[in-house]
């Protein structure tokens, strides 16, 4: 039968369809990553009031974590793991949508990076953590489909534990 992730599976990374593969991840992990970028920069030009309640923090807490997410699963697949090489270039962690090209940076700079996109994310989503029980039911209801605050606290355990900070 015909596979599609036949070569892939046989780490033959030259064969065309694998190299697709390949191109289609980073193009569009990137594609995510500047709309992101687009969207923090006109919310931080925006007036606040036009914000109901929190909004303005969730949807900020929200892009920089996705933000974060997505570069560690690029620099996961693209770059040296931190245990073979932490000091070699990682992918470019970009953070403005620009036509410039974004300098690369060592895997733990772009770690550190990573990490703090996740813990400005973490504190601008502290209202999604649950400490009312009565509400707890209409709050996972509305916020579980999105990426709250434990899907970054689990992101950024993910980040430590690539990192080797087992802290």
């Amino acid at each position: 039968p015909n596979n599609l992730y036949r070569y892939a599976q046989e780490y033959n990374y030259t064969e065309i369809s694998t190299k697709s593969l390949i191109d289609n991840i980073w193009a569009n992990s990137y594609n995510c990553i500047a709309n992101i970028n687009t969207m923090l920069e006109y919310i931080n030009k925006a007036d606040p009031d036009i914000f109901s309640g929190n909004n303005m923090e969730t949807y900020k807490g929200e892009a920089l974590g996705l933000r974060a997410f997505i570069h560690l699963d690029l620099l996961r697949i693209f770059s040296s793991s931190p245990t073979s090489n932490r000091n070699a270039m990682a992918v470019p962690y970009v953070t403005v949508y620009d036509k410039a090209i974004t300098p690369q940076k060592t895997v733990d700079e772009t770690l550190d990076l990573i990490i703090r996109d996740l813990l400005d994310a973490m504190e601008l989503l502290e209202s999604d953590i649950i400490t009312d029980h009565e509400i707890e039911y209409a709050q996972r209801r509305n916020r579980v489909v999105y990426f709250n605050y434990y899907a970054v606290v689990a992101t950024l355990a993910r980040a430590y534990l690539y990192k080797g900070d087992m802290e």
